[in-house]
């Protein structure tokens, strides 16, 4: 476990409550000849930083790509992979563990499209608090952002590698995510946060000074990103190739132009208000995205984005047999599409053409 503080002054990540599913920004609503496509997002809240989610859709990628896109927000990712299994959505876009652990119990053969992040979840308590290890948590409440969210089997590790019991030692209560948790800690109505980053540094950018606490081993686990089944994936690899490629091209956008990715949020996504941030403090924003992105692409080889490493998975799945997620881990190359050369098409795209999209920033 690492324990760090974690003192960047501006960051955000603008999550909006949003009530209905949603489609391309502006699209035609003639759909005719476009092949329908729900993908399950495993967030209530749709965030600025998690552009694989929105940028295709107000691009309209998929739909020149020939597909109507349909992005129904989720409780969490574990309600999001259940729509999968169920056949009401043909993707996901969320956590890999709900995922893998499904694998494994034979509920469904879940497979991993593209990761677009490793594992950057975080315990997190006030810096004055003097709380600096899981174990001092006993008899106190942890906050969490939603109920059956993806990162939970962390939270749940953390705890009991330091002798609590998750359900016993310590108290969770859901408490929403950004300025919402932000007061629960500073009221003392929670002691402590679970998160993902993105998360944790939209309450920094509002003055919060937090100890970071963590397994370092997460940091190797595509731990986010686009996940199908194995019916889809081999009943439409064209399909498949199609949505990976508008993620592909979402991490490049990003790295393109982070002003204009979040421009876009703020003028198709984000509602009234914008959450309160500045267009500055959003440009921060998605800068430390694109930061802790380029790591992941690194990580995962650095040559092509959404690259998920067979390691990686292999190392995830023996986490989740520790902590008694799954018996039996699924082989390996269960886990990812037989589609040849997948990652590679879907980075196949006139990148410079991408570029000069960003930079130009049109909408």
């Amino acid at each position: 476990m690492k324990t760090t503080l974690r003192l960047r002054t501006l960051a955000a990540a603008l999550t909006v409550i949003v009530s209905a599913a949603l489609t391309s920004c502006g699209a035609d609503s003639d759909s005719a000849g476009l092949k329908k496509v729900t993908i399950a997002f495993g967030n209530p809240a749709f965030s600025l930083t998690v552009v694989e989610a929105y940028l295709p859709l107000a691009r309209q990628w998929w739909r020149k790509e020939g597909y109507d896109v349909t992005l129904v927000p989720n409780q969490g990712t574990q309600a999001a992979t259940q729509v999968l299994i169920g056949g009401r959505a043909q993707f996901v876009i969320g956590n890999t563990a709900p995922g893998l652990a499904a694998a494994a119990r034979g509920d469904a053969d879940i497979q991993v499209v593209s990761a677009t992040a490793n594992n950057q979840w975080s315990l997190v308590t006030p810096k004055d608090s003097g709380i600096t290890q899981p174990a001092q948590l006993k008899g106190k409440k942890i906050g969490v952002a939603v109920a059956g969210s993806g990162g939970a089997v962390y939270l749940d590790q953390l705890l009991r590698d330091a002798g609590l019991d998750p359900n016993k030692d310590v108290e969770q209560i859901v408490v929403g995510f950004g300025a919402a948790a932000y007061e629960a800690l500073s009221s003392g109505r929670v002691q402590a946060f679970f998160s993902f980053a993105a998360d944790l540094d939209n309450q920094i950018a509002q003055g919060a000074e937090y100890t970071f606490m963590y397994d370092e081993q997460w940091r190797k686990f595509p731990d986010y990103g686009l996940l199908t089944t194995k019916q889809v994936a081999d009943g439409d690899p064209k399909m498949v190739e199609a949505i990976a490629r508008g993620v592909a091209k979402s991490m490049a956008f990003l790295q393109a132009s982070p002003e204009c990715a979040a421009k876009i949020f703020r003028t198709d996504y984000a509602g009234s208000g914008a959450g309160g941030l500045t267009p500055d403090q959003e440009k921060t924003a998605m800068t430390l995205s694109l930061k802790d992105r380029e790591l992941t692409f690194q990580a995962n080889g650095g040559h092509d984005w959404g690259a998920v490493p067979a390691e990686g998975l292999t190392a995830m799945q023996a986490f989740l047999q520790r902590t008694g997620q799954l018996t039996t881990p699924v082989p390996t190359e269960r886990l990812l599409p037989a589609i040849d050369g997948l990652t590679a098409k879907a980075n196949d795209f006139d990148h410079d053409a991408l570029r000069a999209e960003a930079t130009a920033c049109g909408l």
